[in-house]
């Protein structure tokens, strides 16, 4: 069966771009057995394919059962495919650029008769060796992407819908995006706007980098032009000078990736070196290997910054010159704060991984042996897999800390630190000391632990509480308070003076070798109100907007009391109705913060949407609007 061609199509040239309109017999044919069907089948053909631009119409005969289809000529697996139409395709109208150096491009399909957009369309892009990719359209017809040529060359376009249309077939030119960064600084620069990065960027000793409020730099994922640092195939910002991310509260600076559908590992990170300087503010890390590393010898100030969905790191800690304060660490996949033989300040800090399933940890400290060191007023939680804290032959003073819903709230492993006025609320094991482990808990709580408050095993002898001004309250454990599980000759662990949630102590809770006869009938009083920062404290109650707005999966809200009160802190939908309850408690003057996961109160994740924050304290009473993109 052959087939003829008659007449020509409309190719309008469009300075900006390629029109095609395609008209509903505007393809070619090949015969097939209708059998077939609507079947997607696979065939075998060369690559590159010769631009097929349709210039004439083919006048088709379909007798005998016969179906047409035609050869698509790409694939996400890599092979072309053979799409079978039963019914010939509407009239289509395909734009896209013809050229272009820049990674960003933008497609429109649409029905030519009324020019309405077509949903889920394909859109296939391929360039020999280099691009491979495929998008899909939205309600508009639209779909944006994101490539980044290697070298100057063809890059081939499909647009098709299964079952319904036609593929369209056309041809870009591409080369080199130009404006990507990769360089030596060695004097002052300022980043400020979009920055592309398509290779590591060293900031030479002497020299200044600083990132302007409300830059984002992106970085092609998998590429290093300049082939250096630790790994050369990723981007990494090495910093031997001076760098100053400068974001603001309403104008954070972030650090991401530039792959169109983004993931943790797509860029290294930023290092700071040794005798190098950062004073890193408001901004946003995500999508590294390692989002900050602070070499030895560094000397490094992090604050008020989102560090999220790194691969390994949130930040990687090796100087003792790290102020690492105020900071937001979350859903990085092993470490959230990794310090390694060295003894940074971290404060104020909310660390949550959420690990399901690989084990993580919100901070693990390696051979941290200065007791000068402070890990104080940190917000530790939600390592299901995970533990909170983790010391491993460390030493650091810990102080008022809350860890809670982690596997293990804190691990002491060959060491003896000091662990005073910490909350450790509803984790599977409260205090675990392994090997040779003799931390000293004292005026902390360890409440709701799903099995041990404490378990102490390889010749580890905690003190808890110990003396009437050093009491804990422990109470509320699944099966044991404290737990010796050291053998074959045990001493007893000295865990007296403590409430143990009731006015005597049950023996039952209590296993192995266990001195608990001193205790108090009452819990031991705490002060209402931390004062570390006194000085620092607000002046005035206020709510800030959440950062980031929008958000996907999390975001965090700020807010402050200059007085010890009850705060309620809710989100609603459009019609008002609660969707959670994010703050429902007393609370004591400070800066406060708090995650939402974008879950309701059942845990279920919520609709993409509008929805509303909204504090109530005392006669103070504010509310914002957040937005979730998912």
């Amino acid at each position: 069966m052959g087939h003829s061609r008659a007449g020509c199509a409309s190719i309008p040239i469009l300075t900006e771009g390629l029109a095609v309109l395609l008209d509903r017999f505007l393809w070619r044919s090949i015969s097939q057995g209708s059998e077939i069907g609507n079947a997607l089948a696979k065939a075998k053909i060369n690559y590159p394919l010769e631009p097929y631009f349709p210039n004439e119409e083919d006048t088709i005969s379909s007798g005998g059962g016969y179906q047409y289809y035609e050869l698509a000529s790409l694939n996400l697996l890599g092979d072309p495919a053979l799409v079978v139409w039963t019914f010939p395709p509407e009239s289509l109208h395909v734009s896209h650029p013809t050229s272009g150096p820049t990674a960003e491009c933008s497609f429109s399909v649409q029905v030519t008769s009324d020019g309405s957009g077509v949903l889920d369309a394909w859109v296939c892009l391929y360039k020999e060796g280099d691009i491979y990719t495929k998008l899909l359209t939205d309600g508009s017809g639209e779909a944006d992407f994101t490539i980044f040529p290697r070298s100057s060359g063809s890059l081939y376009v499909t647009v098709t819908k299964y079952s319904e249309y036609t593929p369209y077939r056309g041809k870009a030119a591409v080369s080199p995006c130009s404006s990507c960064v990769s360089t030596h600084i060695g004097g002052t620069k300022d980043w400020d706007g979009e920055i592309l990065i398509c290779g590591d960027v060293t900031v030479d000793s002497g020299a200044v980098l600083t990132i302007k409020p409300g830059t984002v730099v992106r970085s092609v994922p998998d590429r290093d032009n300049e082939k250096s640092g630790v790994d050369t195939t990723k981007y990494e910002l090495i910093v031997y000078g001076t760098l100053n991310i400068a974001g603001a509260d309403t104008e954070e600076v972030t650090i991401t990736s530039a792959g169109a559908e983004p993931k943790a590992g797509d860029w290294y990170g930023i290092r700071i070196m040794n005798a190098g300087k950062a004073d890193i503010q408001h901004a946003n890390i995500k999508y590294g290997y390692c989002g900050l590393k602070l070499h030895s010898g560094s000397v490094d100030t992090v604050k008020n910054c989102h560090i999220t969905q790194n691969e390994v790191y949130g930040i990687r800690c090796e100087t003792d010159d790290a102020y690492i304060y105020k900071n937001t660490i979350d859903y990085n996949e092993r470490y959230g704060i990794y310090v390694h033989n060295h003894s940074p300040d971290i404060v104020d800090n909310m660390i949550a991984n959420y690990s399901q399933s690989t084990p993580s940890y919100d901070i693990y400290c390696y051979f941290q042996t200065q007791t000068s060191s402070k890990i104080k007023d940190n917000e530790l939680k939600g390592n299901s897999h995970g533990v909170g804290l983790y010391l491993y032959r460390s030493r650091p003073l810990l102080e008022e800390c809350i860890i809670e819903n982690d596997s293990v709230g804190i691990v002491v492993f060959d060491s003896d630190p000091t662990i005073q006025g910490n909350t450790l609320s509803s984790n599977q094991i409260g205090l675990s000391c392994d090997y040779l482990a003799d931390p000293t808990f004292k005026k902390g709580d360890i409440e709701n632990s799903t099995s041990y408050g404490v378990y102490c095993t390889g010749g580890s002898y905690p003190v808890i509480g110990g003396s009437f001004f050093n009491c804990c309250n422990i109470s509320g454990s699944g099966i044991y308070h404290v737990y010796n599980d050291n053998h074959p000759k045990p001493h007893s662990v000295i865990a007296e003076y403590n409430y143990w949630g009731a006015t005597s102590p049950d023996p039952s809770k209590f296993g192995g070798l266990v001195d608990y006869t001193h205790y108090r009938s009452g819990s031991c009083w705490r002060p209402q109100a931390k004062l570390a920062f006194a000085e620092n404290l607000p002046k005035e109650f206020s709510l800030s907007q959440n950062y980031p707005n929008p958000f996907n999966p999390t975001t965090v809200i700020r807010y402050a009391l200059p007085e010890n009160q009850y705060v309620s802190l809710k989100v609603y939908n459009l019609l008002g109705q609660i969707v959670t309850t994010l703050v429902n408690s007393q609370k004591a003057p400070g800066y406060y913060q708090v995650l939402w996961n974008g879950k309701n109160s059942s845990g279920q994740d919520v609709a993409s949407g509008v929805y509303f924050y909204r504090i109530k304290t005392g006669s103070f009473v504010k509310a914002r609007k957040l937005v979730l993109l998912r």
